[in-house]
């Protein structure tokens, strides 16, 4: 109980050791909030540069989309015009059809222009594919009644654009330009891993082995290598663009064939002689450049707000768009992004700013709880058995199981004394062990007896066999002693025992009547020996006899 409560007493105390954990997770913390910090700030620093970079640029681009687009709308819109003025004095069909007519046959020249550059950049060695392409006419939409009867111009333009398209197809499908393609994605994830590593690790100047490279100039040197395989993905995305294009020529000569000159003939037989003026053309290549302009105009306008926000003027925003680049020539690598990679970039960036942030917080958390913990502890004092609390505990062990074999063990060993028979005893070797050490305990407090009239030493007693041996190899039953000698060695074992004991003592021994004298002056000795060491305040022994008579034992 005593070594409980002075452990109780050490654990409610100061701990060294547990200070100095503390203090070690104190500092440690600090330099994770500040290496969090450092990295948090590094991240929203190149992402800030990033951001101007994809506003910048893509307000350039929408802005040079709308004046395309513009331009395209202002030309469709001004050829149908002359056209239908034309039309209005030659033909009398249904001006819905007639539009629909004419509006895919713009489609079609728009699809035929559009496509010269792509097809020249691309198949420069189809010179005679290229020179019939190139002077090919625009179907014209005054000829459109002669188209009823002969299409001839339509069907060339549709053989030659699906010669193309086969040549194409063909040149897309080549082995190594899916190995390229395949190469350019490999080269795009590990330029991005290194990013990701030197964001990172910014402030450390790390070498890449078996490169002798910094993590930049490797980089460089992946962009660099990437640039044939860039080249590769650019031109199969260009022969996508261009057999998309060319498919739409050919399905759409072979509705004007096959429905809509047909249908013309029938309405021809229904036109009035009156002309109607026409409706505003809202066909679906015209509606597609109107909603495609409205798109690019938004777009513009939210890239203008995002400039404006970081204070970029739009009227120089060229001009600060290449300054950029020059300075912060890490942006480079972004050059080939697309609209969305570069949104998914600045995304991923953000989402882990997000989770610094959240960082920051729990381990600024964490550390205020362990400073204030610190600062609770110190104020506490050292217990002085601190620096033996685990001797202390080993102690403390050591008495909880003497305490269980005393209480339980022991108590259970005497109780089986007494009732279990020698034979089943000595099966068990603990207790044997527990007897034998009780024994040789019995005979140094039995100390002397009288055996047969003769003073002996005793050495141990056999509890199992029950007897006594002396230390001169006698040995003695139980049985041997009498009523008077068996009582004599037990008060003399009692009064041996209260040697041990602090208390002062008073002896009160009645009825001695069956020890002889012999035995009776051994008790009477140690009585004398608890006196003269001063543990006796007062010793009476009674004895029967014929008159009173009272004995001074001193």
């Amino acid at each position: 109980d005593y070594l409980s409560r002075i452990l109780k007493e050490i654990s409610d105390s100061q701990d060294p050791g547990k200070v100095n954990q503390i203090s070690s997770e104190i500092s440690r913390l600090d330099k994770q909030l500040k290496r969090l910090t450092e990295t948090k700030k590094s991240i929203e620093e190149r992402n800030d540069k990033l951001k101007r970079f994809f506003l910048m640029k893509y307000y350039i681009f929408y802005r040079k989309k709308i004046k395309e687009t513009e331009d395209a709308i202002s030309k469709l819109t001004k050829d149908q015009e002359g056209i239908i003025e034309k039309k209005k004095k030659k033909i009398v069909a249904s001006r819905k059809l007639f539009e629909t007519i004419n509006l895919i046959f713009s489609k079609i020249n728009k699809n035929h222009e559009d496509l010269t550059k792509d097809l020249v950049a691309l198949l420069p060695e189809e010179e005679m594919r290229l020179k019939l392409w190139k002077q090919h006419p625009d179907l014209k939409f005054e000829k459109i009644e002669n188209y009823i009867e002969n299409f001839d111009d339509g069907l060339e333009l549709k053989k030659i654009s699906q010669e193309f398209n086969a040549i194409l197809l063909k040149e897309s499908e080549k082995t190594e330009y899916k190995t390229q393609i395949r190469e350019y994605e490999i080269y795009r994830e590990i330029i991005k891993f290194f990013e990701d590593l030197k964001r990172l690790y910014k402030d450390e100047e790390i070498i890449i082995p078996g490169v002798d490279k910094s993590i930049q100039d490797f980089i460089d040197i992946l962009i660099d290598n990437n640039r044939e395989n860039t080249k590769i993905h650019q031109k199969i995305e260009l022969i996508n663009k261009c057999v998309k294009n060319l498919t739409e020529i050919e399905n759409d000569i072979d509705s004007l064939k096959n429905f809509h000159f047909n249908e013309l003939v029938k309405q021809k037989e229904l036109e009035t002689k009156d002309v109607d003026t026409p409706q505003k053309m809202d066909d679906v290549v015209l509606k597609k450049l109107k909603d495609e302009l409205k798109d690019y105009n938004k777009k513009k306008d939210d890239y203008r707000k995002g400039i404006l926000e970081f204070g970029i003027n739009p009227l120089y925003v060229d001009q600060d768009y290449e300054n950029l680049l020059k300075k912060e020539t890490s942006l480079k690598s972004y050059i080939d992004y697309t609209e969305k990679q570069l949104k998914d970039e600045l995304k991923g960036n953000e989402e882990n700013i997000a989770n610094l942030s959240r960082e920051i917080t729990t381990t600024s958390g964490e550390l205020n709880y362990k400073k204030k913990e610190l600062e609770k502890i110190e104020q506490k004092k050292v217990h002085p058995f601190h620096k033996d609390e685990e001797h202390i505990n080993a102690l403390a062990n050591t008495s909880r199981i003497l305490a269980q074999k005393f209480l339980k063990n022991y108590s259970d060993y005497l109780k089986d004394l007494k009732e279990q028979s020698p034979e089943k005893i000595v099966e068990d070797k603990e207790k044997i062990r527990y007897y034998e050490e009780l024994g040789f305990y019995f005979g140094k407090k039995l100390r002397n007896i009288i055996y047969n009239g003769v003073p002996q030493t005793v050495e141990f007693v056999d509890l199992i066999q029950e007897a006594i041996r002396m230390d001169n190899g006698l040995k003695a039953k139980f049985t041997d002693f009498g009523t008077g000698e068996s009582q004599a060695t037990y008060l003399k074992s009692v009064l041996e025992t209260s040697r041990n004991d602090k208390r002062k003592l008073i002896v009160l021994f009645d009825e001695v009547g069956m020890i002889d004298d012999i035995r009776l002056n051994q008790v009477i000795e140690s009585l004398r020996n608890l006196y003269e060491e001063e543990k006796l305040l007062l010793g009476i022994i009674v004895q029967k006899g014929q008159n009173v008579e009272i004995m001074d034992l001193i």
